[in-house]
């Protein structure tokens, strides 16, 4: 008797021991099926889970979308996006637990989206919890990654729904707002708001017809494919390092985008035109600018984005075109484009020139800082390209009072363009 008793508790701890290894198991494969596994935030389907259930419960739901995300991940490859996003989750989770503690979730539901929901939160506490976060965020970025901030459209429940799972439309639109009105902001739900995403802004217009008009430029000359982009990336990264606001960021990146707009006018024998330009034909080329000023002229909200495409070969010595304007009087959204463009210019490969490595493209560009270009846009120049692994930037040299462009009558293509 005792025997079979001591069996049958030995066969009850075996299965025990079984069921409870299964149980671990299932609960660690439930946990990883709701689990993003880079970040090791909660997943969409987590997120659908936990807004299940209680329908009568306070909570805040917060959208989340990394401003910029793209222009990082394009010009610093998709194993620095995917660091950045690893930090940014875990500063916004630092911050929020601080003041919330287990009450806050964070999800990760789309490559740079996120959704923050917080137990018990009005729309209110959420929004002063966000902006306190977003200011951890940037705090948080390395030297490359100050392009990244972030925008968030905020609703709560019961306050603008009657049900959690009603909260991702209204938090949506909110989203939509902070996005469409300027982005690195917070935005909490609003009936109006319903109205103004059937609105498109004139900068939106401005946007989608630059996007075009650049592809058509770029198309011009396989040499020059994705230049306009690239130069739009990189004004914005430099604009955001030397500390503009968001608003002027992105209306610099337009300018950027659309400043080779003028080309169209160009022919294309000059365009393609394999060593230097003649003087009849540097003269065509130098029309660009005035060419792209009258193209835009027509277009509601444009004026300082036409300054931009108008002044962008002007030079600090006063040696540029198409008015010789020196220092302040260029628009330091002009000076910005001009030395975006001459970097991207010189590390591309054209008909008329072998590309130069970053290395040298830079070393140029310092060595004409206050001439050719304003120094403190090369200065935010060094600063990005520190970050590329080149931990050293060479000295400014002193030049003789020449510029790039200055060899008689034949010129340069890479000082034209």
């Amino acid at each position: 008797m005792v025997v079979a008793i001591v069996i049958l508790l030995l066969v009850v701890a075996v299965v025990a021991a079984v069921l409870v290894r299964v149980w671990r198991k299932l609960h660690r494969l439930s946990f990883q099926a709701m689990t993003d596994p880079l970040t090791g935030a909660g997943n969409r389907r987590g997120l659908d889970v936990a807004l299940q259930g209680e329908t009568r419960r306070t909570l805040a739901l917060v959208m989340i979308d990394f401003d910029h995300f793209k222009a990082l991940n394009d010009k610093y490859g998709h194993a620095a996006g995917d660091a950045a996003l690893v930090r940014v989750t875990r500063a916004l989770s630092e911050c929020l637990s601080g003041v919330f503690g287990d009450r806050v979730r964070l999800y990760r539901v789309g490559g740079d989206e996120f959704v923050v929901t917080i137990e018990g939160a009005d729309a209110l506490h959420a929004a002063a919890a966000m902006e306190n976060a977003r200011n951890h965020v940037a705090i948080s970025l390395e030297p490359h990654e100050r392009m990244l901030t972030f925008s968030a459209g905020i609703a709560a429940s019961p306050e603008h729904a009657p049900a959690p799972e009603s909260l991702s439309s209204y938090a949506d639109r909110a989203l939509y707002h902070a996005k469409s009105s300027g982005r690195n902001r917070i935005v909490s739900y609003a009936p109006h708001l319903l109205d103004d995403v059937l609105v498109a802004s004139g900068r939106d217009v401005l946007r989608i017809l630059a996007d075009a008009l650049a592809a058509a430029v770029d198309a011009k000359d396989a040499y020059t494919h994705a230049h306009s982009r690239n130069v739009s990336d990189l004004s914005l990264y430099l604009a955001r390092v030397m500390g503009f606001d968001d608003d002027f960021v992105e209306e610099i990146a337009l300018g950027a985008l659309l400043h080779d707009i003028g080309k169209i006018g160009v022919s294309d024998h000059v365009l393609k035109k394999p060593g230097r330009l003649n003087q009849e034909e540097w003269i065509e080329i130098q029309s660009h600018t005035e060419i792209g000023y009258q193209i835009l002229s027509g277009i509601e909200g444009a004026d300082r984005v036409r300054e931009m495409v108008l002044y962008h070969h002007e030079r600090p010595d006063g040696t540029g075109y198409p008015h010789g304007l020196r220092a302040d009087e260029i628009p330091i959204a002009a000076r910005i484009i001009a030395v975006a463009d001459a970097f991207d210019s010189m590390t591309a490969d054209r008909v008329y020139q072998t590309h130069r490595t970053p290395e040298e493209a830079l070393e140029e560009i310092v060595r004409l800082s206050g001439r050719q270009f304003d120094s403190d846009v090369v200065e935010a120049l060094c600063q990005l390209m520190v970050y590329d692994g080149r931990t050293s930037v060479p000295e400014p040299i002193e030049l003789p009072n020449r510029s790039m462009d200055d060899q008689g009558g034949e010129q340069d293509h890479a000082a034209a363009a």
